[in-house]
């Protein structure tokens, strides 16, 4: 960001989490949140709201999350 990359940057916190608070300038697109023990390992989480990405599918995205890493 520091060096004027072009590039979508994505919140995929759930809405409340992301209204609290977010990056500047991120787009709000939650990723589904289920119990560890539901999740299927061979499958990536679904976003919710996929029509928020960006339209023009050359530009990176950069997805941030709660998450400890």
């Amino acid at each position: 960001m520091e060096r004027g990359v072009d590039f979508a940057l994505v919140d995929a916190r759930d809405e409340a989490h992301y209204d609290r608070g977010h990056i500047r300038d991120a787009i709000s697109i939650p990723a589904e949140d289920k119990p560890l023990q539901e999740i299927d390992i061979h499958r990536p989480k679904w976003l919710l709201y996929p029509e928020r990405l960006p339209a023009d599918h050359d530009r990176p995205l950069v997805f941030y999350c709660g998450g400890t890493t």
